[in-house]
């Protein structure tokens, strides 16, 4: 494994080891990244529905594993960070989950969650009723598969998208099969008690989806995730669906206007983010005219 992303791992260990709970937000390139980690981000989530987006296209496992592996590669690069990536379902059988793991965490994974639905998966987000699983047997094949592909350093999030008992039943096997977190979304529980029962039951193993705009985004602060034993808290929707929301404003207004000036980040501040000063000091010390040979 290459030293970068040793390092990555072992630095979500150790904000893991110094945090109750980890906000990971979701981002889809190397400059989603950048912002993140500039504004104090120290763990980042490769999201599945960011990634969809910025493909043009809604998540339903319309791209492909190459299209996520190459995102999780270009956020680690870019940023450094521990990335959470988000692996859908496995991209198929229990074999494939295994060739699945091996080359997330070669891009650069520290962390990666999978779910249990039927492919091609429904985002949550998208539709109002229960997503279809398959069978918790198969299920817990994949999970054991991962388990078995998966560095010792990285950590394995088992997602299901049933409800209630179902959820409950499923998280206990998940996490009996080797799998480090169980992770559940906006539909799985009821109410902030009821999560807080299941942290309590799963010993505090609980990873958590908050999707913009539901009841969990609201109910959920950070006291709340801590007392539930959430350990890490993904935010998928956030980022990509404010900056859409700007990037159509910008170009509502310079379409109109094309000469006019916006909320633009400054210009020296934006060459620093996104390497200038680096790649000039780098010339200087190792191009043709820096008489270094």
């Amino acid at each position: 494994m290459a030293k970068g992303k040793e390092r990555a791992m072992r630095n979500f260990r150790e904000v893991l080891s110094k945090q109750q709970t980890v906000y990971a937000p979701g981002v889809w390139d190397g400059l989603s990244a950048l912002c993140a980690r500039e504004a104090g981000f120290e763990v980042l989530c490769s999201s599945g529905f960011a990634l969809s987006a910025s493909l043009g296209v809604p998540d339903v496992e319309l791209y492909s594993s190459t299209d996520a592996f190459q995102a999780v590669a270009r956020i680690h690069e870019a940023s450094g960070l521990p990335v959470v990536a988000d692996i859908d379902t496995g991209y198929g059988n229990a074999v494939t989950v295994m060739q699945t793991v091996r080359r997330v965490q070669a891009a650069g994974a520290s962390a990666f969650f999978m779910e249990d639905q039927v492919s091609p998966k429904r985002c949550p987000m998208s539709h109002a009723g229960a997503a279809e699983v398959i069978p918790l047997p198969e299920a817990r094949g994949k999970i054991r598969a991962a388990v078995e592909a998966k560095h010792d350093s990285s950590l394995l999030i088992a997602r299901t998208d049933t409800q209630g008992d179902e959820a409950l039943g499923r998280m206990k096997h998940f996490l009996a099969d080797g799998a480090d977190l169980v992770m559940g979304t906006t539909k799985t529980f009821a109410s902030v008690s009821e999560w807080r029962s299941v942290g309590e039951k799963l010993g505090d193993r609980l990873a958590l989806t908050i999707v913009a705009g539901t009841w969990l985004a609201e109910d959920f602060d950070l006291l709340t995730l801590q007392d539930c034993g959430v350990r890490i808290a993904v935010l998928p929707t956030q980022a990509i669906l404010e900056t859409s929301g700007q990037l159509v404003e910008t170009f509502s207004r310079l379409v109109r206007e094309p000469q006019s000036g916006g909320r633009e980040m400054e210009r020296a501040k934006f060459l620093d983010l996104v390497g200038y000063d680096s790649a000039d000091r780098a010339l200087a010390a190792y191009g043709p005219e820096s008489g270094a040979i």
